[in-house]
């Protein structure tokens, strides 16, 4: 069996940076079908972190996405973004836990869950499509911006230790 971990081009820890408050988000929309290709969590402290999904093969004909996590100095918005702001319960620590799911003998880090103290949560994984993310939680109005590539009772969840 292999290991698919989330891929995290930071220099600290992964779980610690994602319990750090973020007061809005911006959606990358692929213009071609208004997928999810990339969502970046906007914080004050100056850093933002990119997420999006990389496809890995893991049997023949079968490519599964894993997260990857990019840790930025906060940068302009594309124009083709939309920007959400979010409920204050973002702007406070929050708790993570990675979404993984078995596939072929694999496992994979394939999302996450992002959950503020008053239980709002915002889920966060692989889409349907390759090289597209699912967001729920917010923004659950635009078309196609939850399609995620297995059903979420598939995955198994795990608490991110920080």
């Amino acid at each position: 069996m292999t290991y698919f971990p989330f891929i995290w081009k930071g220099e600290t820890s992964l779980a610690h940076e994602l319990t750090m408050p973020f007061r809005e988000l911006s959606l990358h929309l692929r213009w071609s079908l208004w997928e999810p290709s990339s969502l970046t969590l906007r914080r004050n402290n100056g850093s933002d972190i990119i997420i999006y999904s990389q496809m890995h093969d893991v049997a023949e004909r079968l490519e599964v996405g894993i997260l990857t996590f990019e840790l930025v100095t906060a940068h302009s918005t594309p124009e083709n973004d939309r920007v959400i702001a979010l409920f204050k319960e973002f702007d406070a620590p929050i708790t993570a836990s990675k979404l993984l799911i078995s596939e072929s003998e694999n496992t994979l880090e394939s999302g996450i869950i992002l959950k503020a103290a008053n239980g709002s949560q915002i889920i966060i994984v692989a889409g349907v499509s390759p090289y597209t993310i699912a967001i729920q939680g917010v923004a659950d109005n635009l078309p196609r911006i939850f399609n995620p590539e297995y059903p979420l009772e598939d995955y198994k969840i795990i608490p991110m230790i920080y």
